[in-house]
């Protein structure tokens, strides 16, 4: 089970909706988790009527506890983006901010899942999740099978579709600096999806040893946020290789905007703020 997908529904949701969306987004946020759950987890009625408690309780504590902290998160970043060009230091700066909250978002989600997870610890509650996690990779081995050009212009056109809804229209020379990214991102997919399969199947074996509940929180940010302490160190520079491309794609990005490019972000930003704050009350 991709244990990060409860906690980042919620935050893809944030990041990606457009303004006028996010409220309409985030009520059915609830029902996209337990969706995804769901496919993972052979659920009876009891186990199924669990789940939707537990969901209920995580969106309730991510909106009361955690929308906050993300409106503050955007506020100061409209405020780099309002004063001026944004520099190496500010885009850094933010990008941490950012992985600090979803941090927290795993850490504080830790506690629902572990007592969904607790009941799926049998050998066929096990067999049934091992078998899902193989049909998505499977899934996910299909994928590499489209040709690289392929596979690099579809992630370019998504991304750009996503940033231009915060910045409004992308430059030809924005969209060379995204496809550039992607062409060297391309070229470690597959040693990216070998270790996606490391980490579930850590997380099966681990489930397998009979846990407890706490055991249980204690694990998931360890699989999520310090995977190298599940599969080996190899996973640590693979991870600090990601984020450094990603972060130095996001500086270029950032020095590259436009007055008017930052002067919309910054209007997007602050529309966030707001509708977050106006959800978390």
């Amino acid at each position: 089970m991709r244990l990060h997908q409860i906690s980042f529904v919620l935050a893809i949701t944030i990041a990606l909706s457009g303004c006028s969306q996010l409220k309409f987004l985030y009520s059915f946020s609830g029902e996209a988790i337990k969706s995804k759950a769901s496919y993972f987890l052979d659920l009876e009625d009891t186990e199924e009527a669990t789940l939707e408690a537990k969901v209920d309780e995580l969106v309730d504590w991510h909106r009361v506890q955690m929308l906050p902290q993300y409106a503050t998160f955007l506020r100061q970043t409209a405020n780099y983006v309002e004063a001026g060009p944004i520099g190496d230091a500010p885009a850094r700066r933010a990008i941490e901010e950012f992985r600090k909250l979803l941090a927290k978002t795993i850490q504080g989600a830790a506690p629902f899942i572990s007592d969904v997870l607790f009941d799926h610890t049998t050998s066929p509650k096990l067999a049934h999740m091992r078998a899902r996690m193989e049909e998505r990779m499977k899934e996910h081995r299909a994928e590499l099978e489209e040709t690289q050009v392929d596979r690099i212009n579809k992630k370019t056109e998504k991304a750009i579709s996503w940033f231009e809804r915060l910045f409004g229209s992308f430059t030809p020379a924005q969209t060379t600096l995204t496809r550039g990214y992607f062409e060297k991102a391309e070229k470690v997919t597959a040693v990216f999806l070998n270790a996606r399969e490391k980490r579930w199947r850590a997380f099966i074996y681990f489930l397998s040893q009979s846990p407890t509940p706490d055991e249980i929180k204690q694990f998931i940010p360890i699989i999520v946020l310090r995977s190298e302490q599940a599969i080996g160190q190899k996973y640590k520079q693979l991870s600090h290789m990601w984020w450094t491309q990603f972060t130095d794609w996001i500086i270029e990005i950032s020095a590259s905007l436009s007055l008017q490019q930052r002067q919309h972000f910054s209007r997007v930003l602050r529309s966030y703020a707001t509708d977050m704050i106006e959800l978390s009350n």
